[in-house]
């Protein structure tokens, strides 16, 4: 009878505890028209700290002091707008959509079913692969925001999109030679398993957080029709075509529409827990600028890149701007500074960059206006013959 009352008493006082400790995210979580995400890019980060899946409370603390192999430290700083489709560039052509987000480097158009967000549609430069926007609906829809989600839940979505596009609005200098037409197919699975739980502290605060490992598998492949030739396969003109892993750990507490912190993984073919498994870069939440939300969209330039990947220049376009000096900075992944110009622009015009000292591998190009508003921050690749 004495045992049975102790036991009765360690689980009422420890069970509690353990359920306290859970962390459940609801759609409440889910990014709404209005939202401003302050973000800070560090493209340095060798993290230590990095935990296994647990079914117990973990801490994870990436602030640790500068300097420490735990510190997220800001090297570049946006701003992220949610908005609704109105605002977009396309909303005719995806007019089921409910909320405009970020996506592929353009305007992500998504719709809201109860429990999940998939995204319907895009419009811009995919990965940057066309150096001109294009409109493109998804065939089969990806899912990427679910709810309710707790420690031990799994979610696994395939979307794809495929398109057909003129040549004549490829600018000069994109690939090698003149293309009369494109093809772009994009096929995508992924895969979030909530594998862990607890704490987490940034430089910017303290939350209780949910850790999701996302496995992103993509494919893409791009054919060109060259004047002669005929249709030919684009990816050896264009290294990120192909099969490609993306392996992200999310941070996500029940709180913030945003992910906290997101940390890209090195893939190796081996596992997350491998010595040869490096983190490769992390953005992470931190207080928005001041700027209003109308200040934001009406600063918001229209800037193209391309060649991406370049090889000995990178013209950097502008339009729909203001009146201003624009800067164009150039980091190596390491996040060291390795091109810095400085232009005053009185209206539309192309920048012309010679990057052709830069050595073979990933930049990230970041453009600002003289109010210091981040107007752009994408990855750059250059490359060798």
């Amino acid at each position: 009878m004495k045992k049975a009352i102790l036991n009765s008493i360690l689980f009422f006082l420890f069970v509690p505890i353990f359920l306290f400790g859970q962390i459940t995210t609801t759609n409440a979580t889910f990014p709404s028209p209005g939202d401003i995400w302050g973000i800070a890019v560090d493209s340095a980060v060798l993290l230590s700290g990095i935990t296994a899946p647990s079914s117990t409370a973990v801490t994870w603390d990436f602030n640790a002091g500068v300097g420490s192999t735990s510190h997220l430290e800001e090297q570049i700083h946006f701003d992220e707008i949610i908005k609704m489709p109105s605002e977009g560039s396309v909303p005719d052509s995806f007019p089921t959509s409910d909320v405009l987000i970020p996506l592929l480097g353009g305007e992500g158009y998504f719709k809201t079913n109860g429990n999940s967000m998939e995204a319907i549609g895009f419009h811009g430069d995919p990965f940057g692969l066309l150096g001109a926007d294009v409109t493109i609906p998804f065939s089969d829809p990806i899912t990427l925001y679910n709810a309710p989600m707790t420690y031990g839940d799994n979610f696994k979505d395939t979307g794809e999109f495929y398109t057909e596009i003129d040549g004549s609005i490829i600018p000069p200098g994109q690939f090698p030679t003149t293309v009369d037409s494109l093809t772009v197919l994009y096929k995508t699975e992924v895969n979030d398993t909530i594998d862990a739980f607890g704490t987490l502290i940034t430089p910017s605060g303290t939350y209780d957080v949910l850790r999701m490992s996302r496995v992103e598998y993509r494919y893409t492949e791009v054919f060109a029709k060259i004047p002669v030739f005929g249709w030919v396969d684009a990816s050896a003109y264009v290294p990120q075509l192909g099969n490609d892993t993306v392996w992200t750990w999310i941070y996500k507490d029940a709180v913030t529409s945003q992910n906290i912190v997101e940390i890209d993984l090195e893939w190796r073919g081996t596992t997350i827990f491998s010595p040869t498994t490096t983190t490769r870069d992390a953005r992470w939440l931190i207080p928005p600028t001041s700027v209003s939300t109308f200040d934001f969209q009406k600063q918001t330039a229209d800037i193209k890149v391309y060649p991406n990947p370049a090889m000995n220049y990178v013209n950097f376009e502008f339009n729909d701007i203001q009146a201003g000096n624009y800067q164009i900075n150039v980091y190596n992944v390491l996040g060291r500074l390795e091109k810095s110009e400085s232009h005053y622009l009185s209206s539309d015009a192309t920048i012309y960059t010679d990057v052709s000292d830069l050595s073979k591998g990933a930049y990230i190009y970041n453009i600002q206006n003289e109010a210091g508003q981040t107007l752009a921050t994408k990855r750059l690749l250059v490359t060798k013959p």
